[in-house]
């Protein structure tokens, strides 16, 4: 698969199932081809550079995109900005339907765009599969998916959640407290309610097993099932991305466009994008969640922020001296 593109001015997708193959119209990321994720354009000249100042679409979900009228070039409309809102003016807790739902979403932490980019993971498995990847029957029965799934929600975001004991036990341990996730049972028990019907819909937990275990074309040649692999392999690293459930270490808009998967260039496994200088500022506040022990003066803890600034301030500068590097090799 290689006409699936986003651009900086957003996300779009379409709706669908499918059944077999990345590399073709039969199935699997060809529905990513043939029904979903093509260049967003938009008729308001403005719209990116409302993006770029913090408008935060919360669009990103199967039903709310439209196939334009078949032209030379195709792509999709995104539609539908009733929740749409200005990052540091989020005024919904209760935001994104529950299947796309994020992390921060669920635990009521702040939010900003990074939730969008969390429903573009979502979709993109989506459209592979046939399926929704973590069909929550509640939020519990999410967050649950979403754990044994996609791995652990970073402990400082437990930590600060408002809605983290609804769905957490916390345990002593001896780094320091932990958080247990609770069973549908004790969740049930807390909040007065029969435990929620919860069905299992894959024969494998993680999104990798899933996506590389999901049946091929039988015409596929032996050179195409290699080639079917690698794509695979790129679309897992790709989505895997996307689904961070750190918000921070989620990809950005402007660094999935440089993934291989979505420009076409040869996989690499340890394939890093170029940090994006708006993650910068998050730094500071998880340096004082995460890092800052009980007790520290203001004084500790503001050397301790500065700190993590400096050295995420120097990463994204080696990054950006090792995109400028790979910009002027040439493409082999």
């Amino acid at each position: 698969m290689r006409e699936m593109r986003i651009n900086s001015d957003g996300v779009g997708s379409g709706g669908g199932g499918g059944s077999s193959s990345l590399a073709g119209g039969g199935g699997g990321v060809g529905n990513l081809e043939r029904l979903g994720l093509w260049t967003v354009t938009s008729s308001d000249p403005s719209a990116a550079q409302r993006f770029k100042a913090g408008a935060n679409p919360d669009g990103a979900k199967p039903k709310i995109a439209r196939r334009r009228k078949r032209s030379a070039v195709r792509g999709v409309r995104v539609i539908d900005f009733g929740s749409a809102c200005f990052e540091g003016q989020t005024i919904f807790s209760y935001i994104q339907s529950r299947f796309y739902r994020s992390p921060e979403v669920l635990l009521g932490l702040p939010y900003d765009r990074a939730i969008d980019m969390w429903s573009l993971g979502c979709i993109c498995a989506e459209l592979f599969l046939g399926l929704p990847i973590l069909p929550g029957s509640s939020e519990h029965n999410q967050i649950s998916r979403i754990t044994t799934m996609l791995g652990p929600i970073p402990r400082f975001m437990l930590k600060a959640g408002r809605n983290t004991k609804k769905f957490f036990t916390r345990e002593p341990g001896d780094d320091g407290d932990t958080w247990r996730l609770q069973t549908q049972e004790e969740h049930a028990k807390s909040t007065n309610r029969p435990v929620a019907e919860s069905r299992r819909y894959f024969r494998y937990d993680s999104l990798r097993d899933i996506i590389l275990n999901y049946p091929m074309r039988r015409s596929l040649g032996p050179e195409e099932v290699k080639a079917e692999r690698r794509d695979r392999e790129a679309f897992i690293h790709f989505c895997e991305r996307l689904l961070n459930p750190h918000p921070r270490e989620r990809y950005t808009a402007k660094q999935a466009l440089v993934h291989p998967f979505i420009t076409g260039d040869a996989f690499d496994a340890n394939f890093e994008p170029p940090r994006d200088p708006r993650l910068l500022d998050a730094a500071l506040s998880e340096a004082m969640a995460e890092d800052t022990p009980p007790g520290t003066t203001a004084a500790q803890a503001a050397a301790t922020a500065a700190a993590a600034v400096a050295a995420a301030a120097a990463s994204a500068e080696a990054a950006a001296a090792v995109a400028t590097v790979a910009c002027c090799s040439p493409v082999l």
